[in-house]
């Protein structure tokens, strides 16, 4: 009896039952605050990416690292719940922002109340591997934002949602190396006005849908970023603006 096929099988078939959620022009979520804005546009309509994947098992493996993901974030997350003076709270509680005519649904990994200072703040764990060619040279620096910014900054606006929607002062967003189980913390801060150019971007995404037209969503990247060389619809507006 072969398991191997049985395994990519069902990580696949799960990916699809998870895919079955409709996509009404006017719910985001949380974790597209930081994706291409053109992108979210083509994904609403249901376009197919055009890049797809070479092969089942490169569809399955993909899949299987994202759940393996889920699984460091648990563990951090456990860490902490047994951790004293903090309470951890709302995991993976489904929250919702309206933001008329849109609605914003979501959750982070946890809330974290702290006992002596009643400070909230929102807690987000991204696990990384470094065999990853983009991450395989990072230097991570603890409490830099700009390392952040440099090498998961889709992390940052969708953390700035979790702070609107549960009312946090603050988000702490840690990157965990699967590797080794290094850690690596950042702390960003509140700010209304960001928070509001997110709003801006999902309500021009809502914008065009219900007028028929594309011509208020445009690519959120420079033709040299990064971000570009991933793009699922590059026959649309080429790599970056």
């Amino acid at each position: 009896m072969k398991v191997k096929p049985l395994i990519y099988q069902q990580a696949i078939r799960l990916k699809r039952l998870s895919e079955g959620r409709v996509h009404h022009p006017n719910v985001f979520h949380a974790s597209e605050a930081g994706d291409c804005t053109r992108e979210i546009y083509f994904r609403k309509l249901r376009r197919p990416s055009e890049r797809g994947y070479k092969s089942k098992v490169d569809e399955a493996r993909i899949e299987m690292l994202l759940n393996d993901g889920r699984a460091h974030q648990a563990a951090v997350t456990s860490y902490l719940q047994q951790a004293p003076g903090i309470h951890i709270t709302d995991i993976e509680r489904d929250g919702l922002l309206v933001e008329s005519p849109i609605l914003i649904t979501g959750h982070p990994d946890a809330v974290m109340h702290d006992v002596k200072t009643k400070e909230r703040a929102v807690l987000e764990v991204k696990g990384l591997s470094t065999w990853i060619p983009k991450y395989s040279r990072v230097q991570w620096e603890d409490y830099n934002i700009d390392t952040l910014k440099a090498n998961y900054p889709s992390a940052i606006p969708q953390a700035r949602v979790y702070m609107k929607m549960f009312n946090a002062s603050s988000a702490n967003i840690v990157i965990k190396i699967k590797d080794n189980s290094e850690l690596f913390e950042f702390i960003i801060e509140h700010d209304e006005i960001i928070y509001k150019r997110i709003v801006d971007k999902f309500l021009s995404v809502y914008k065009s849908i219900t007028n028929g037209e594309d011509k208020g969503v445009f690519c959120d990247f420079a033709k040299d970023s990064n971000r570009t060389k991933f793009c699922n619809y590059p026959g649309e507006c080429g790599y970056g603006r």
